[in-house]
């Protein structure tokens, strides 16, 4: 809990406007939070400006109506902007918690977790501009923090910055259109919502170094990229980050819609990204994990496999006898082209014959020609046959038999035992 000391102490139990002061939550160079209890019992808590920003208790005023409608569980809620003692003060929801500064103090975010409080940041910022009211002043110290969700806080309280009349806002996080004059709007928060988004993604903001050197940089033609911030940094990060910080206003994401948009994209690609497993560790304890009747009685290291294979090749190879070799194959037809390869070796006799490819690629063996025919083999027809073996074949021929049949008729006829010669046929 924040103290300021004795002077602390003695606003306790006062109120401002009808409310109790129950104890002081912090304070800064605006002004002071205090934890109140309105007269219905309810507690809230109200922040009194400084004397010296009396200035912003207008802008308050005159938003007041839009500033008591924006809804959003990741903004604060205002329940009544006023003034005590010409004092302007902003009564609402109590919202305790860190903020984004103090988690980055720790260091750059995962970019899960970036990408998650970005994605809430820029639905509470949404829903605020939906009602007409710019934040002005986007960046980590107005981020609460509230059980791990975020919510927006301080619209319309951006100091001026350092050295101006005019600008205000923190310098790291100001749009290059607010150093002209332009009045914030929902571009110059988007454009402070990626110096954020780069900062919780690094550790740092874009632009580095003194209010008056950042103001210059931000103000120059060419804006930085993100890729140079974070190298190896994938590009659906770069794209998103590239776009928020545009400093030209027509290249810039225009909508909160495409800001949110833009940022589910980026946790789908994040999703998506490769992630190499992690493998549990696991204990083997070799000496239970099997029996004394399975454990080998010798191990061999590596430095001993190699001696054993160093004392072989000092010995005498022994060659076994030769074989006796293989009669010598006849050159197969049946050979492909491609195959047949004069400077290699004959193949093994157990090494399978080449196949064809096809059957124009076969090589069919030549046939001899007639003229090499061996004469023994060749003979003349009527002088094979002897001139009585055609004599007695026609003997056998019996003068009336016109026919096979008839002379199968008459070859049975003589076995049955008749003795008998049938009648010649009669002539038609």
């Amino acid at each position: 809990m924040a103290s300021d000391g004795p002077r602390a102490a003695t606003v306790l139990g006062m109120t401002i406007a009808r409310n109790r002061i129950e104890r002081l939550i912090g304070g800064g160079a605006m002004g002071r939070v205090f934890v109140c209890r309105t007269p219905e019992d309810r507690v809230v808590a109200v922040k009194l400006l400084r004397s010296s920003h009396a200035a912003m208790g207008d802008r308050l005023l005159d938003k007041r109506g839009a500033l008591e409608k924006v809804r959003s569980p990741h903004v604060v809620e205002v329940y009544d902007v006023s003034v005590y003692n010409n004092v302007p003060f902003v009564v609402m929801e109590l919202a305790e918690g860190g903020t984004l500064a103090d988690l980055l103090k720790q260091g750059p975010l995962r970019t899960v977790d970036a990408l998650g409080y970005a994605g809430e940041i820029a639905e509470g910022a949404r829903a605020a501009w939906a009602q007409g009211v710019a934040h002005g002043d986007l960046r980590p110290h107005n981020v609460l923090l509230v059980q791990d969700h975020v919510k927006l806080v301080d619209f319309l309280l951006a100091p001026a910055v350092e050295g101006t009349t005019s600008v205000r806002g923190t310098p790291a996080y100001v749009a290059p259109e607010l150093l002209v004059g332009t009045p914030p709007d929902a571009l110059s928060d988007i454009y402070a919502f990626g110096s954020m988004l780069a900062e919780c993604l690094t550790g740092r903001t874009p632009y580095q170094g003194s209010p008056g050197a950042v103001l210059q940089q931000q103000s120059a033609d060419r804006p930085i990229s993100f890729a140079a911030m974070m190298p190896g940094a994938p590009h659906f990060l770069v794209e998103l980050v590239d776009r928020l910080l545009e400093k030209d206003r027509a290249r810039r994401m225009k909508t909160w819609d495409e800001v949110i948009e833009g940022v589910e994209r980026a946790k789908r690609g994040l999703s998506m990204k490769e992630v190499k497993p992690q493998l549990p560790d696991v204990e083997l304890d070799i000496d239970t994990s099997f029996d004394d009747e399975h454990k080998t009685a010798e191990v061999h290291t590596s430095a001993s496999a190699k001696d054993l294979m160093d004392s072989i090749d000092d010995e005498e190879p022994i060659i076994p006898a030769a074989a006796p070799a293989a009669p010598a194959a006849a050159a197969s037809p049946w050979v492909h082209r491609a195959a047949a390869k004069p400077e290699q070796a004959p193949p093994s006799v157990l090494a399978p014959a080449p196949m064809p490819m096809s059957l124009e690629e076969l090589e069919l063996p030549e046939l001899p020609p007639p003229a090499a025919l061996d004469e023994a083999v060749a003979f003349d027809v009527d002088e094979a046959i002897d001139d009585q073996v055609l004599e007695d074949e026609a003997t056998r021929v019996q003068p009336g038999i016109t026919s096979a049949a008839d002379a199968l008729g008459d070859l049975l006829g003589d076995r049955s035992g008749a003795g008998q010669a049938k009648p010649k046929p009669k002539k038609p």
